[in-house]
């Protein structure tokens, strides 16, 4: 068993001392799972046939025993979405930070109608884009937001014994380049050739699952409302055109919801924790 002293932050390489941290942030996952304390979230063991349900702390506990054995439902204890010992406290305080304020001038308002104002429309390779306006968010906030996402979900994936669609080498760069940009290093990082697409879905059926797409081979990790992947090659060829989002662009692309990107470019596989 792994010492806890020995264990290394995955953005810094301190020790990593910080408990309870969110594998993906708590304010973006609510609308899937519920808010902080409220939590109600399933792990499927497809395998196995077994359903493991995770209940928040002000969540009442209406599930009957009987009911929860009969349909082969077990209560965690353990939040599925958080864990100890991968961040130490200085980056836990500083990407909460960043994922508070993406959340209050971005995340909660794309995809309402009412906030269109603040984002700029436009097409691209026939693809509907939103670009936020907010002068509080810059670009680097949001590499660091969804790379540090990418960064997480790979550490606990791993831990747990899977495997995701990109190699190490390509994560210890990331790891370098958010502990730069959080401290005030933005400088070129031209060994780190990747780019990201952050895609808006409106299909609440696709989560929580486990995707799979015969178009593009890319690391895929949905999020609630959102899909992250992660172009890493040198052709950033993919049904997605010039959406991409380059490490030092002058602004952050979202593909807006598509019927027809939601029926036709991704596939349910099979369910799972994200």
């Amino acid at each position: 068993m792994e010492n806890i002293a020995d264990k290394k932050c995955i953005i810094c390489g301190s020790s990593a001392n910080a408990t309870g941290s969110h594998i993906v942030p708590a304010n973006l996952i609510k609308d899937c799972i519920g808010k902080r304390e409220y939590e109600e979230s399933y792990k499927i063991d497809i395998k196995n046939k077994k359903i493991n349900l995770f209940l928040g702390k002000a969540n009442p506990k209406s599930f009957e025993s009987n009911r929860l054995d009969e349909r082969n439902i077990n209560i965690s204890e353990e939040h599925h979405y958080v864990v100890d010992y991968i961040l130490c406290n200085c980056c836990e305080k500083k990407l909460g930070k960043i994922e508070g304020e993406i959340y209050n001038e971005i995340i909660c308002k794309i995809r309402k109608p009412q906030f269109k104002n603040n984002f700029k429309s436009t097409i691209i390779d026939n693809f509907e884009v939103m670009i936020p306006l907010s002068k509080k968010i810059s670009i680097d906030d949001l590499n660091i937001y969804f790379y540090s996402i990418i960064l997480r979900v790979y550490s606990y994936v791993t831990t747990n014994g899977l495997k995701l669609n990109i190699e190490l080498k390509t994560i210890n760069l990331i790891s370098s380049m958010i502990n730069n940009l959080m401290n005030g290093n933005n400088s070129q990082f031209s060994e780190l050739n990747t780019s990201l697409i952050v895609y808006i879905t409106n299909n609440s059926k696709m989560f929580p699952t486990l995707l799979e797409t015969n178009k593009f081979d890319k690391l895929i990790i949905p999020v609630c409302n959102f899909f992250i992947i992660l172009e890493n090659d040198n052709t950033f060829i993919t049904p997605f055109g010039n959406c991409h989002n380059n490490l030092f662009d002058r602004e952050f692309k979202f593909i807006k919801n598509s019927e027809e990107l939601d029926e036709n470019l991704f596939s349910i596989k099979n369910l799972m924790l994200l």
